[in-house]
């Protein structure tokens, strides 16, 4: 609060007097309600620190971590990748080609309208060694494993569906 001593000076001695004395009143008002902020503030702050030093005490300290000791053997065994033996089976890449080829040709098949009558002779020679093709391949295979399991199941599934609507089972 900032007062002029020019505009003090034109007032009567009376009235400079009472508004000294109101400027006095409302610093002492402020310096209280500043000191008892500042009161509050070192309180908090006395906490914190008190709060700070207790955790320091009971929090146990940091100490290097080996992540290998987390686990045991059986758990890191399961949870690295399995490496294939080589006596495993495993599906050749033209294996795979074929499959696909397979599964393809027993999509289109499933599109003709089958009946007992409706399939070639070739077409039952193509169905037959589709059929032969897929029962070697185990589903044991671990080459893209996934993938050519769901191809797979899909062409088993495709070539029952065929044999079943054309009466070959």
């Amino acid at each position: 609060m900032s007062f002029d001593k020019d505009e003090l000076a034109k007032l009567s001695p009376e009235q400079r007097l009472k508004r000294l004395k109101e400027l006095e009143q409302k610093l002492e008002e402020e310096r209280r309600k500043d000191a008892t902020e500042i009161g509050v503030l070192i309180k908090k702050s006395m906490e914190e620190l008190k709060t700070d030093q207790l955790a320091e005490r009971v929090a146990p300290r940091p100490s290097e971590v080996d992540i290998t000791r987390l686990f045991s053997e059986e758990e890191r065994a399961v949870r690295e990748p399995r490496r294939r033996k080589e006596d495993e089976p495993s599906v050749p890449y033209v294996a795979q080609e074929q499959l696909a080829s397979d599964y393809t040709s027993l999509k289109k098949l499933l599109y003709y309208e089958l009946s007992p009558g409706s399939i070639s002779r070739e077409q039952r020679q193509e169905i037959e060694a589709i059929r032969d093709r897929l029962d070697t391949i185990s589903y044991r295979s671990k080459s893209s494993a996934e993938q050519i399991n769901i191809l797979l199941s899909a062409s088993r599934e495709a070539l029952h569906k065929v044999r079943r609507y054309s009466q070959l089972e």
